[in-house]
């Protein structure tokens, strides 16, 4: 999700379930509105970036999980 501000910001990433390996790369850091960081259920080993922890406390609660699908 990116803000209506100018220059758009990004506020949230969500990579959950996408198989990704390795460190996560400091420049995530970067992303200086993020307010939402998911990236559950990957192989992403060791602790977080310490840049990550820079990062301003979220403003906002984290959007709600994705409906189950009832389809059959």
């Amino acid at each position: 999700h990116c803000s209506a501000a100018a220059p758009p910001r990004v506020l949230s990433v969500a990579l959950r379930n996408n198989s990704l390996l390795g460190p996560l790369p400091p420049e995530l850091a970067q992303l200086s509105a993020l307010q939402h960081l998911d990236l559950s259920s990957n192989n992403i080993p060791g602790p977080l970036p310490p840049s990550l922890g820079t990062l301003p406390s979220p403003r906002c609660p984290p959007p709600p999980p994705p409906r189950p699908n009832n389809a059959h």
